[in-house]
């Protein structure tokens, strides 16, 4: 049966007692009227990428006024870009990909810095302007909905579908928060009829469906719970009203027609189900629709039903079902309520105003009314934490609340209460894993190599996996370096790989990792190449020859190689100014050419890059004496020969060269002289005549040394 008032206030009390499957509508009104005081969040927020830093003002106990470093002026992260002089406050601007808590980490190891800290925001705190919002609704507020909408941060379309009566699609506080196709046409279904017709030929649906996410802030009627955010304009269209009729203009379904309907929002994108109705049979059909929506992710949320008592009403009392008591503006458990361990949790169920058919506005009371503020809050958590499971929101749900005065001695679950969205959307149990190690396979690289990075969270990532964010503090020593690494579902722990180049002077790279609030920062060192060696062969040349000299590097050369500067320590060997290693090689070769020596000299040959110096010795040798030669070696008594002393190469200077003769028939002088730039002289070879016999004997070339000598011998024969 179904009473209103000759006032327009309607008073409901539905009860359809029928066989096991008959599902009854649970509703009754309770006029109340009454003023309620707002209570809105003071939430902080911070400018991105804003740091303010105070210098001491004082020098520390170790350091000299005189020794204090331009901390900010010389900052790598960041910028000085106004300053509170009277608090001696500078507010800085990070650089474009720097992590604010990499600067700050930078600035705190700092001692002349007093303190660091991020930029706040500060915002005007306003209710909305929905004119019944705080003269005539009580539950946005007493579940913290209003604080709440301040700190939601949506970023992703969350779907409720109201499974009930319909849904009024001309109500100008739902209108707006219809889900709809390109077109404008309105997403729904009706069960009843299998049509997609699911406009409201009651008022049930349509007074559930304005408590879960009547449009906030239009200056029309009241606030939903689902849907608002002051700091964000569109963040009304993150939440959507999926209608789906299953409940007749009598307000009666069927398991069959609430199973149907389940299945079809499951099927069509809703992710939250909002059920006001139920009975006492158990029903496997509905049973398994529930399990169905679940496997798809969806949260499941249902009345516990108006008949004070502790018996099991369906569908709230299966698996996995969100259930839902009514309790009034007390947080008194109320008198009609369904209780008992299988009531998860409760909300406010008495004298709510909601939207009605027609444009209006009315009071019910029930776990009908209480089922769309638990509903709402479902899909502002799965709006704002799209990663999570279904039943991870409904863990957030359950855990999250406040306490509840019990009626008469019945209680729901032990250790449940009325809920709290502001303490749900804080909680964080199941907040994003963050990093928490980064590091290298190796730390220094002293050629172009690639190395890998090892990035680990704090726990596995649930569905969607986490994205961290790689940043440097420079990437021109690098080849495409990645910018974000993946951790998909389940793991924890993730690698990477970069590709760097070689470097012409050492190189520190700060690699950053970051998963939001977090950062985790490690050095790479790129070493740059050293002069490891100098060496020439033959490390023994004479003079007026030529050799090769080389130069080797500890690494590979970078790209556009490595310049050595070569010099001499003698004129007599002349090197190249410089030397270029090429691109990816160690060494370089370079020509020594060597004049000729007055006498043996050792030369230094050095090779320069950077501050090291690395030096070769080379030995240039003077010529030796290596031949001597008679043309002809026999001579006729009275006549001559002549003598050839060859040296090793062309001397330098005028070279003497001793000679005897061991024939007492031939003569020679007493000396031959190598002209300077010779390398040869001769001499004649006299007889004495008339000779009777044939006389024989050598000619001895000697050179004379300050440390030796050396001679060569010919032999001379004189005949008669």
């Amino acid at each position: 049966m179904i009473c209103r008032s000759q006032k327009g206030f309607v008073m409901k009390l539905v009860s359809f007692l029928s066989r096991r499957v008959a599902i009854y509508l649970l509703a009754t009104v309770l006029i109340i009227l009454t003023s309620i005081s707002s209570v809105f969040a003071q939430q902080a927020d911070f400018i991105k990428g804003e740091l303010l830093v105070r210098l001491r003002s004082t020098p520390t106990a170790t350091e000299k006024r005189s020794e204090r470093l331009p901390v900010l002026k010389d900052f790598p992260y960041g910028e000085a870009f106004g300053q509170i002089s009277q608090l001696g406050v500078t507010r800085v601007k990070l650089h474009e990909g720097v992590s604010m808590q990499t600067a700050m980490n930078a600035l705190r190891l700092n001692p002349q810095v007093a303190y660091v800290e991020q930029n706040g925001v500060l915002n005007a705190c306003t209710p909305p302007n929905d004119p019944s919002y705080a003269t005539l609704q009580y539950g946005p507020q007493i579940i913290k909905a209003d604080m709440a909408w301040d700190i939601w941060k949506p970023k992703e379309q969350t779907i409720i579908a109201i499974a009930d009566t319909g849904v009024d699609y001309n109500h100008p506080d739902l209108t707006d928060k219809l889900l709809r196709d390109s077109s404008d046409k309105v997403i729904g279904y009706n069960a009843v009829n299998d049509s997609d017709n699911a406009n409201d030929d009651h008022f049930h649906g349509t007074h559930c469906a304005g408590i879960a996410a009547a449009s906030v802030n239009n200056e029309i009627g009241i606030a939903g719970v689902a849907g608002w955010n002051p700091l964000n304009s569109d963040a009304q269209s993150f939440i959507k009203i999926m209608p789906i009729k299953v409940l007749g203009a009598d307000g009666s379904g069927s398991d069959f027609g609430v199973a149907n309907g389940i299945i079809w929002a499951a099927d069509h994108g809703a992710k939250v189900v909002s059920l006001s109705l139920g009975g006492f049979g158990y029903s496997q059909t509905l049973a398994d629709a529930v399990a169905y929506a679940r496997r798809k992710d969806v949260n499941i949320v249902a009345a516990a039903g108006n008949s004070a008592t502790n018996s099991l009403f369906f569908p709230a009392a299966y698996s996995g079902v969100i259930s839902v008591g009514a309790t009034d503006r007390t947080d008194t458990l109320a008198s009609f309520s369904n209780y008992g361990s299988w009531v998860k949790v409760a909300a406010p169920g008495v004298g709510i105003y909601s939207t009605f058919p027609g444009g209006g506005y009315e009071y019910l009371s029930g776990t009908s009314m209480s089922c769309p503020h638990v509903a709402g809050e479902a899909a502002l958590l799965r709006a704002q934490n799209p990663v999570l499971y279904e039943y991870q929101i409904a863990d957030i749900i359950v855990k999250n609340v406040d306490e509840y005065k019990p009626f008469s001695g019945r209680f729901i679950a032990n250790g449940a209460g009325r809920v709290n969205i502001l303490k749900a959307l804080q909680s964080n149990a199941y907040a994003p894993p963050t990093v928490t190690s980064l590091f290298f396979s190796t730390g220094v690289v002293t050629n172009p190599s690639r190395v890998t990075g090892i990035l680990r969270l704090s726990r596995a990532p649930q569905r969607g996996g986490v994205t961290a964010t790689i940043s440097y503090s420079s990437t021109s020593s690098l080849v495409n370096p990645p910018t974000s690494v993946f951790f998909p579902e389940g793991v924890s722990r993730a690698s990477f790989t970069i590709d760097t180049a070689g470097v012409s002077a050492d190189t520190l790279i700060q690699v950053t990792a970051t998963t939001d609030p977090m950062s985790v920062s490690t050095t790479l060192t790129l070493k740059a190449p050293v002069l490891s060696s100098v060496n020439v062969n033959p490390t023994s040349v004479l003079g007026g020859t030529s050799c090769t000299g080389l130069v080797t590097l500890s690494a590979l050369a970078p790209e556009g190689g490595i310049t050595v500067t070569l010099a001499s320590s003698s004129p007599l060997v002349t090197t190249p100014a410089t030397v270029t290693i090429p691109a990816r090689a160690s060494s370089a070769t370079f020509p020594l050419t060597v004049s000729p020596a007055a006498e043996s000299t050792v030369v230094a040959v050095s090779a320069t890059l950077g501050d090291l110096t690395k030096t070769a010795h080379l030995t240039v040798r003077t010529p030796d004496l290596v031949s001597i030669r008679l043309s002809p070696s026999q001579i006729k008594a009275g006549g001559s020969s002549t003598g050839t002393v060859t040296l090793s190469g062309v001397t330098a200077i005028d070279t003497v060269i001793m000679l005897t003769s061991s024939n007492k028939a031939a003569t020679v002088p007493t000396t031959v002289i190598v002209a300077a730039g010779q390398s040869s002289a001769t001499f004649t070879v006299n007889t004495i005549s008339p000779q009777s016999s044939r006389t024989f004997g050598n000619i001895v070339a000697t050179q004379r040394f300050v440390q030796g000598s050396v001679s060569k011998t010919v032999s001379v024969v004189v005949n008669p």
